[in-house]
C-alpha cells in the first residue's frame, strides 16, 4: 500500500500518465493536474488542468480492457494498446471528461478448469461481485443465473454493515432439490425445469466476509 501511489500516475519526459484513477491531485515539476472521480463505482472521470508548461505537452489516460464504447470529452475514443493519449499545448483550466461506460457482465473460465465449468462469474467495471448468503433467499449453491439475465440487473446501495456504493440486484432461478443419491445414474429424461426465483443481491467480491459468517461464491451456475 505504501507504494500505491506510484502506480497511480507517473512523468516521462513530456508526457504525464496516469494509470489508475482516484480523487486527488498530480503534481511535477512540469503540470499540476487535479483528478475527480467516483472510480471504481462510476466510470466518469475529469481532469483539470492547474498549471501547464508553455509548450507542447501529452496527457496519457489508461482504458481498461474491459471498457468499451469509451468517450474523451463526448467524442468516440479507440485505444491503443490500452491506453488514449492527448497532446497539445495546455493552458490552466484545461478540463478532460473521460467516460468509460460500466455494463453489468459476465465472465466464464476456461473449459479445462473443473471447479468452474458452467458457471459465470459477474462484474462492472474494475469489480468482481459474489453473493453471500444473507442476501439470498435460496441456498447459494441453488441458485442459477442465465447470461441474459445480467442486463437486467439494477445497480441498488449495499446492504446494511457494508460501506461502499454499488451492489447489484437481479433475479437468479433456484436450481430442484438434486436427487438423495450421491451418484444419480443418467436417464434420458429432460432436466427439470426451475420451480421458482429469488431476488438477489451481489456485493463487489472484496467486501465479502465482513457480516455474518455464511457461505459464499463468486461463481454461478448457469444450468
Amino acid at each position: 500500500m505504501a507504494q500505491l501511489g506510484d502506480y497511480v500516475a507517473a512523468e516521462r519526459g513530456d508526457e504525464l500518465v496516469i494509470a489508475l484513477y482516484t480523487e486527488g491531485r498530480v503534481e511535477t515539476d512540469a503540470v499540476t493536474v487535479s483528478v475527480g472521480t467516483a472510480y471504481p463505482w462510476d466510470g466518469d472521470v475529469r481532469l483539470t488542468v492547474e498549471r501547464a508548461p508553455g509548450r507542447p505537452y501529452a496527457i496519457r489516460l489508461r482504458v481498461p480492457a474491459w471498457a468499451r464504447d469509451v468517450t474523451l470529452d463526448c467524442e468516440s475514443v479507440t485505444a491503443e494498446d490500452g491506453w488514449v493519449t492527448v497532446e497539445r499545448n495546455w493552458s490552466a483550466g484545461d478540463t478532460l471528461h473521460l467516460h468509460l461506460p460500466m455494463p453489468v457482465r459476465g465472465h466464464a473460465s476456461h473449459p479445462y478448469l473443473d471447479a468452474t465449468r458452467g458457471a459465470v462469474a459477474v462484474a462492472r467495471g474494475p469489480l468482481v461481485y459474489c453473493v453471500e448468503q444473507q442476501d439470498s433467499t435460496a441456498p447459494v449453491d441453488d441458485l442459477v443465473l442465465p447470461v441474459d439475465r445480467l442486463a437486467c440487473a439494477e445497480l441498488a446501495a449495499l446492504p446494511d454493515g457494508l460501506s461502499g456504493q454499488v451492489a447489484l440486484r437481479l433475479t437468479a432461478d433456484v436450481a430442484p432439490v438434486p436427487p438423495p443419491e450421491l451418484y444419480p445414474e443418467v436417464t434420458a429424461e429432460p432436466a427439470a425445469e426451475p420451480a421458482r426465483t429469488a431476488p438477489v443481491t451481489l456485493v463487489p467480491y472484496f467486501l465479502w466476509g465482513n457480516r455474518r459468517p455464511e457461505a459464499m461464491r463468486v461463481w454461478i451456475r448457469t444450468q
